[in-house]
């Protein structure tokens, strides 16, 4: 179910896939913005949402060019949007136009539409 890696789980990631499975979740979206160890979690039988492969999926597909800030400031960037890599701190950009991205709210409204329109089957999803 949980293998190691280079980038090991957090024991607040190992309890959130062992309630998601023992209590027949459809779908696991643990709530880590950079996604560390999303890819270790491997055999579960619900689909493993990352947040951040979520968004940046999501913007990239609609072909915007993207960072992912982890700071308060985000400086000499040629890019359309930004994904707030850290809840706790509010981004500032140095130019209008740049899209500040909240993961969290994005992968929250893909899971949604993916719902809706039932893409969400565990048997045909991972992201």
């Amino acid at each position: 179910m949980i293998r190691k890696t280079s980038i090991d789980l957090d024991e607040g990631q190992v309890q959130c896939v062992k309630a998601g499975v023992e209590n027949h979740f459809d779908a696991l979206l643990p709530d880590y913005v950079l996604d560390p160890g999303i890819g270790a979690i491997t055999g579960v039988p619900v689909p493993v949402m990352g947040i951040l492969r979520m968004g940046s999926q999501l913007l990239a597909s609609s072909r915007q060019r993207l960072a992912v800030a982890i700071n308060r400031s985000v400086a000499d960037l040629t890019v359309n949007s930004i994904i707030n890599g850290c809840s706790a701190v509010e981004v500032h950009v140095p130019m209008a136009g740049i899209n500040i991205v909240d993961p969290n709210a994005t992968a929250l409204r893909a899971v949604a539409f993916a719902n809706e329109f039932g893409f969400a089957d565990p048997e045909r999803t991972a992201v």
